[in-house]
């Protein structure tokens, strides 16, 4: 989670992009994330909404009752 007056400074972004190239460096075809359907509170959403997901380039892979499966390929 990134604290309120740290965000909208491009942080999640760096913090994704890191993830996504240690991915690669580990061999890994694709990364997933696993926000939830509805926000429910700061403490529960920290992974953070699907829409910042699929702005980095996650699509949405499958769900489960509470949660979406998103998936970004690295290859």
């Amino acid at each position: 989670m990134v604290a309120p007056e740290f965000r909208r400074k491009g942080i999640t972004e760096l913090l994704l992009e890191c993830r996504c190239q240690d991915a690669v460096d580990d061999g890994f075809d694709f990364i997933e994330a696993y926000p939830l359907k509805e926000y429910i509170n700061e403490a529960k959403d920290f992974i953070g909404p699907a829409s910042l997901f699929k702005k980095y380039g996650f699509t949405i892979h499958g769900e489960t009752e509470d949660k979406f499966i998103m998936r970004k390929w690295l290859k």
